[in-house]
């Protein structure tokens, strides 16, 4: 098995964060009836986990 590196860890820790946060903000929209600021963040929020999951699968592939 391949050993996690600090950076691999850390890129993990911000994936969960920004799951979590993009799942509470996706229930805050729809119960909201979609208020702009809850739909914008959620959106922004998306492009965080996209970031996060493109730098963590390079950072994996980078080591291999």
């Amino acid at each position: 098995p391949q050993k996690i590196t600090w950076f691999q860890r850390r890129a993990v820790n911000f994936l969960v964060i920004t799951i979590g946060i993009q799942f509470i903000l996706g229930v805050i929209t729809l119960l909201g009836h979609v208020p702009i600021h809850a739909a914008v963040a959620h959106q922004l929020t998306g492009l965080l986990v996209f970031t996060a999951i493109l730098t963590l699968d390079f950072s994996v592939n980078q080591e291999s």
